[in-house]
């Protein structure tokens, strides 16, 4: 459990100070309980080393771990449908007539609350590392979505959390457009045979390749047919493998043997000392290869402020980015820094006011916009 299979990262975006005994009371108080009969899911913290220590947070040198734990009731959608088409059938029968949509919902609640005591549970941990030193937070789950989960239990749990997700100032498909591009990564980091590149006009499509060489014709002849590398599959050091996106995400991690077995010699029976150690391995390696990645990728925004120019020049530039968007049939963030050479929290702000205007969607479950808007209604 200690060692993290993704990384979903983010940053204070002012100095925070925990105070990590106050912070043990609050976790207790959103503790994890289990469903009742009738409870869709619960939502809580547990335990940080699960049944070594009964306290909520691990901690030492700078950094803390606390672990969120999630329970779903699952019910089959095939178990629902036979049990709702059979309460249907017997009612129409009953009435000698079809009934009403909003009474088909209404008898599905019904159903659902009947299935609820007798279906199985899943059970998801989410740990969470707090690097207090360098003012990281780190997820260890797929998607900003379940991310945001454990964040917003966080921010509940303790009254505010200020934080954005550390994305580069610099676009970074083009970063690693340029590092497949040229060969040329910045120390430490090596490319490997996994990517996925994506078209930059809307009807491109996108490649993907697994277990190839990633200097080979076919990679070349796809960026230079304006494809930009959306997904890489990197190594840092020898010591860690992981999968990088466009959006930030850090997935797949895969820690090398040289760390895993670091702590080998310490005896089996001793199942506290032996996670202990791991935690204090894993935020060491954590802190030194996010340092590394981002100083790669170009580099964080300096403080959560966009700089004056940017400020006198954002209601200007409103009109051309609807228009690219439009063009491109792109609504992403990246689009925006890519064309117009900013920063990310000025293109962030830059999409946001394009949603108000109606250009563009909100944010899907996976964290995809739409483009609301024909070329036409530009104009």
């Amino acid at each position: 459990m200690i060692f993290p299979k993704n990384a979903m990262v983010y940053r204070l975006n002012r100095n925070v100070t925990f105070d990590l005994e106050k912070l043990e009371t609050q976790l207790k108080e959103f503790s994890f309980t289990p469903c009742l009969d009738l409870d869709k899911s619960k939502f809580g913290w547990t335990p940080a080393l699960g049944e070594q220590s009964e306290l909520f947070i691990h901690s030492g040198a700078g950094c803390a771990m606390i672990v969120a734990k999630k329970e779903v009731k699952d019910i089959p959608s095939q178990v629902i449908k036979s049990a709702l088409d059979e309460r249907v059938k017997a009612l129409e029968e009953l009435r000698g007539g079809p009934l009403k949509k909003g009474e088909k919902d209404d008898l599905k609640d019904d159903v659902m609350q009947a299935l609820l005591p007798r279906a199985f549970s899943k059970f998801t941990l989410t740990p969470v590392f707090i690097d207090m030193d360098n003012h990281f937070i780190v997820v260890d789950c797929s998607s900003f979505s379940a991310a945001e989960q454990a964040l917003a239990l966080l921010r509940k749990t303790i009254g505010s959390l200020p934080v954005v997700p550390a994305i580069p100032e610099r676009a970074i498909e083009s970063t690693l457009t340029e590092w497949v591009k040229h060969g040329e990564l910045e120390s430490g980091f090596s490319i490997l045979e996994d990517i996925k590149l994506v078209s930059v006009l809307a009807d491109g499509g996108t490649a993907t390749f697994k277990r190839q060489d990633v200097g080979s014709d076919e990679v070349k002849s796809c960026i230079d047919a304006d494809k930009m590398v959306s997904e890489l599959r990197l190594d840092w050091q020898e010591r860690i493998e992981f999968t990088l996106s466009e959006k930030g995400t850090i997935k797949k991690l895969k820690f090398s043997d040289v760390i895993t077995d670091q702590n080998d010699d310490i005896p089996m029976e001793d199942q506290f000392a032996r996670l202990d150690a791991d935690f204090h391995l894993v935020c060491g390696e954590l802190r030194a290869f996010l340092k590394d990645l981002y100083v790669g990728l170009g580099g964080l925004p300096e403080g959560d402020a966009p700089q004056a120019m940017e400020d006198e020049q954002f209601d200007s530039l409103i009109p051309e980015a609807k228009k690219h968007i439009v063009e491109t049939q792109r609504a992403s963030i990246s689009n925006l820094q890519r064309h117009f050479k900013i920063g990310y929290n000025r293109a962030a702000r830059i999409v946001e006011a394009l949603e108000e205007l109606g250009v563009v969607s909100s944010e899907s479950h996976n964290g995809l916009r739409s483009v609301l808007i024909t070329a036409e209604e530009t104009e």
